[in-house]
């Protein structure tokens, strides 16, 4: 509440959340989506994540009023791993399609976007992350406005 207050209210128009890590791992993230939300209906939320936590906060983020959630991802599940030096990156493939389950249950809508940094070491893997895409409806027609770019 102390840092949306020092905001103007009347220019708002969209809050990204991303910050300088992931914003998935702060704690206050869901109260401060759900405050925005509640407060200051007309703010779009946009959240860049690296998608690695969706599964787990699939049914809290597909209840809130988010605009647009985009995902860093580099390729498919391995090459992520690779790339991120670390495992679990299929686990954000299952977070999206868990997300789309509890989206569609509750009638909610959120753009899902990929935003892979594509590179040599990934390059040959880009027509698998577009069918993975096409997949998991990943790019999906937006609802509230023409904001349908691809960033690559």
């Amino acid at each position: 509440k102390t840092m949306v207050s020092h905001i103007p209210m009347a220019l708002a128009e969209t809050f990204h959340f991303s910050g300088g890590g992931e914003p998935l791992l702060c704690s206050e993230a869901m109260p401060i989506i759900s405050y925005v939300n509640e407060a200051f209906p007309w703010v779009k939320i946009i959240i860049r994540t690296n998608g690695l936590l969706l599964e787990r906060c699939a049914k809290e983020l597909a209840r809130m009023k988010i605009a647009r959630l985009e995902i860093s991802l580099h390729a498919t599940a391995q090459t992520n791993d690779m790339i991120l030096q670390r495992k679990g990156s299929q686990a954000i493939f299952e977070g999206i399609a868990r997300l789309r389950k509890y989206l569609e249950e509750y009638g909610t809508h959120m753009y899902i976007d990929f935003h892979p940094a594509v590179s040599l070491l990934n390059k040959s893997e880009v027509p698998l992350l577009i069918k993975k895409a096409h997949e998991l409806k990943v790019h999906e027609e937006e609802t509230d406005g023409p904001d349908r770019d691809v960033q690559v």
